[in-house]
């Protein structure tokens, strides 16, 4: 310990990136030379979730976390990453947390990235009047009730214009922000006004990518299905997803992860292919491998020319066994209509609820078969997850 006071700062950072939170705050305490750099990477990233069966222990922590930022204002500077929420749809939330909130918001005010779940969090953050600007935004304020109001989001959008991120986990968008967006679309509204402009990436519901796609140049989106939205025939798919707003949107997009509705085909896709001219990276997450493959990834595939690697992600309950079954076919197809494709992860749920995939490089000899690690691919939506179970788990 004593060798690491006469390290350059930018070093002793270095080593401390390497500490989980716990370790790190058993460092700070033996070594109060290290106070400094130590509470800048404690505070920097600071993960708070908790869910419906979690212990008071964790709410205490959260009530902890937000007091000390509250009275601290070294501390609360530090703050540039913030995980914070309660999955338990309750009405009204923890009265302690609810208290100092708001307060404690408004300290921090270096905070660019902020993951906020329930709505009482959302509701008490008062995130339409903060000091801090976000460039990345995940909420989800859904509750389990017809009347629950979802929170709104278009006070919030505009008071974090710099956003390049958003996630809204929300199946239908409030209806003041449908119709703003939609009027943006028409040309209702300047330039100077149009809500996030700079957004680069957006995870939710279809029916929000399909808000938020014109107008701005995102390269990376998640659409999440929504139920029924694929029972429409081709007219209105063509109708909802074929607007000459969209049509010239669609050349920005980089990277898509498509979750269909109840393991259907999801018929849009093939339908917006055309006009995906720079698409690099797709994802299609549910059981697509049992829906005739062959058919369906012939007509898709064939007109994503820029296409340099595909996920396919069996979903409900499908061992992988049987996905493997099919895994030769799916690949040599993809590798024929795409022969510039130079990765291809084909993966099921293992136990444990745990997605494992099968890799496979179209550019060697034959195709090889290796386990590859969970974060592969565009899974942008999934990144989410992974990040939540990952900050809980430290």
């Amino acid at each position: 310990m004593t060798y690491l006071q006469h390290l350059p700062l930018e070093l002793i950072e270095a080593i401390l990136k390497y500490l989980r939170p716990r370790s790190l705050r058993a460092t700070i305490r033996t070594a109060k030379f290290l106070r400094t750099p130590g509470e800048r990477k404690l505070y920097s990233r600071v993960f708070l979730p908790i869910d419906r069966f979690a212990t008071k222990r964790l709410w205490k922590i959260q009530v902890r976390f937000l007091n000390t930022v509250l009275e601290n204002d070294r501390l609360a500077q530090h703050v540039v990453k913030l995980v914070l929420g309660d999955s338990d749809p309750s009405a009204e939330g923890d009265a302690q947390i609810n208290h100092v909130l708001g307060q404690a918001m408004e300290k921090m005010i270096n905070l660019k990235q902020l993951k906020i779940f329930g709505h009482p969090y959302i509701v008490h953050a008062h995130l339409d009047c903060v000091p801090f600007s976000l460039t990345h935004l995940f909420i989800s304020g859904e509750r389990f009730s017809d009347t629950a109001p979802v929170p709104e989001l278009i006070p919030i959008l505009r008071a974090h214009p710099n956003l390049e991120e958003l996630a809204v986990d929300c199946m239908e968008f409030p209806p003041d922000l449908v119709l703003a967006l939609k009027e943006e679309q028409q040309g209702l509204v300047p330039e100077s006004g149009i809500l996030c402009p700079r957004l680069k990436r957006f995870d939710g519901y279809d029916e929000g990518l399909r808000l938020l796609l014109p107008m701005r140049k995102i390269r990376s989106g998640t659409a999440l299905v929504h139920s029924g939205a694929n029972d429409v025939d081709n007219d209105s798919i063509m109708g909802l997803w074929l607007t000459p707003v969209l049509i010239s949107s669609y050349q920005y997009l980089r990277v898509l992860e498509v979750w269909p509705n109840h393991g259907k085909n999801p018929s849009f896709l093939v339908t917006i292919a055309p006009f995906l001219t720079s698409l690099t990276h797709l994802q299609i997450l549910d059981d697509i491998l049992s829906l005739h493959p062959q058919h369906y990834l012939l007509h898709l595939l064939c007109r994503l020319p820029a296409l340099e690697s595909i996920t396919l992600t069996t979903r409900g309950g499908k061992s992988l066994t049987l996905v493997t079954s099919a895994l030769q076919d799916v690949v040599r197809l993809v590798h024929t209509v795409c022969p510039n494709i130079s990765k291809i992860y084909v993966g099921g749920e293992a136990p444990l609820s745990n997605v494992v995939y099968y890799g496979y490089d179209t550019k060697g000899q034959g195709v090889e078969i290796s386990l590859v690690s969970q974060e592969v691919a565009c899974r942008p939506y999934a990144r989410w997850i992974l990040e939540y179970l990952d900050g809980c788990r430290s």
